[in-house]
């Protein structure tokens, strides 16, 4: 059975090689369609049989959305990017051989998918759709794997639900456009979020998150939406990170929140959530210099680690279509922050300069003698425009890279570790703020490819 599920894994890759891996799973469908006179590949048909072998399916009855295996994307709406609109309610998945005793539990991911498909002329950018989760569950003493995906029901959802239609705040902003904040805030003013990019396992309860707003707790296994967490009350700001570090001795959680305000000075309110209480034990806010692109940061056995980085917001561009509203700031060195983990505020904060730098995900960080070392993946300057273009941009900030700051000289090194497009990087997360080994990511090559 562990043969079968490395094999199943491999051939749904093989399907989605033109895939991002946050989306690789949304080409499932309960029914699948081949239109009439739909030619295939040979090797397309033997994939799409396998998979629907696989899922249970009888070939010869099969439907399947041609536009999904067919279609290459122009943009995060079409090809394999194409919304998934329905839901699966435990879809029980064909199981060839037994599953081991011991694999007992459920695989799970999240990732943008809209309820409301945008329309042609609109700037929808990947960044905005609802999060989906997507299951598969194993009951070995059944023999049986359950399948899920759903929606998080977030107050953004619900709010679209009711009115119908959806506003797309990432990609109309990036090309100078301003979206309708009717649809965007609730009644008190506060951004509503759509749960869309991670999933965080924290005191036995489940998280869905994102960087614009507070992660909703969902119930395992049904996917149900519990509602937002504030942390018992303790947690007082209006959104959290969706890359909370996780110390896999003491189970704490290490996070931070960073808003994308109206003034170009930001400020970075650092959080320490107890394992015991679930509540936030330190807070205190880090000014940074501009309001640049923070969707990540590190953290090790005992400091925590703050970037500010050089892809910022410019804010002359807002409500002016054809202007950029990111700007990669290369006449101005990036800064690291390091500090304690158990700091009470920003004067322990010791500050790195460091070659303009952007990090995208964080791989991992960890002590060794007086430095710490921090591996990250970086981009350049990146637009988040909704449109592909037509090629892989060359981007030589976009590679992975290692910092070695020294907290006793303040002497920094650097290194790119790998040279080519890449993003998305994990370890084994017993190593998390440990020295490690390994790390998986994903790699783009000029034709889109993952490898």
């Amino acid at each position: 059975a562990s043969k079968y599920i490395i094999e199943y894994l491999k051939k749904q890759f093989e399907v989605c090689r033109f895939l991002f891996i946050r989306i690789s799973f949304y080409i499932f469908r309960s029914s699948f369609n081949i239109p009439p006179g739909f030619k295939m590949s040979s090797a397309s048909e033997r994939r799409l049989k396998l998979l629907l072998q696989h899922l249970g399916r009888n070939p010869s009855s099969a439907t399947v959305d041609d536009r999904a295996w067919t279609e290459a994307s122009t943009d995060f709406s079409s090809g394999p990017f194409t919304p998934v609109l329905s839901e699966s309610n435990d879809m029980v998945c064909h199981v060839e051989g037994k599953i081991p005793s011991d694999m007992c539990g459920i695989y799970m991911k999240n990732g943008p998918n809209p309820q409301f498909p945008p329309k042609k002329d609109e700037p929808y950018h990947f960044f905005d759709g609802d999060g989906m989760i997507v299951s598969f569950q194993f009951f070995p003493e059944e023999n049986k794997c359950v399948f899920n995906h759903k929606y998080v029901h977030t107050e953004r959802f619900l709010s679209d639900q009711k009115n119908k239609k959806s506003a797309y705040e990432f990609g109309s902003m990036a090309v100078g456009k301003l979206p309708d904040y009717s649809l965007v805030v609730n009644e008190q003013g506060i951004r509503m979020g759509k749960a869309n990019t991670a999933l965080l396992y924290h005191q036995n309860k489940l998280y869905a998150l994102e960087d614009a707003d507070l992660p909703y707790q969902l119930e395992v296994g049904s996917l149900k939406t519990i509602g937002r967490t504030d942390f018992n009350g303790t947690w007082k700001h209006n959104i959290f990170t969706a890359h909370p570090k996780l110390d896999p001795e003491t189970g704490e959680l290490i996070g931070y929140g960073c808003a994308y305000g109206a003034s170009p000075v930001c400020k970075w309110e650092y959080s320490v959530i107890s394992p015991q209480t679930g509540t936030c034990v330190r807070n205190f806010p880090i000014h940074l210099r501009n309001t640049s692109y923070n969707h990540d940061f590190a953290a090790t056995k005992n400091y925590s680690i703050c970037y500010d980085g050089n892809l910022v917001l410019n804010f002359d561009a807002f409500g002016q279509p054809g202007k950029d509203m990111w700007e990669f700031r290369r006449d101005i060195p990036g800064r690291i922050g390091v500090f304690p983990r158990y700091a009470t505020d920003e004067s322990s904060v010791k500050w790195f300069e460091v070659p303009p730098y952007c990090v995208s995900h964080t791989a991992n960080a960890y002590e060794e003698g007086n430095e710490v070392v921090i591996v990250a993946n970086c981009i350049g300057f990146e637009s988040f425009k909704p449109k592909f273009p037509r090629e892989t941009p060359t981007d030589p900030d976009a590679k992975l890279r290692e910092w070695r700051l020294n907290l006793q000289t303040g002497e920094v090194k650097e290194q790119s570790l790998r040279w080519t497009r890449s993003d998305f990087p994990v370890i084994n997360p017993k190593f998390a703020g440990k020295r490690f080994r390994y790390l998986y990511k994903i790699t783009v090559t000029n034709r889109y490819h993952i490898i």
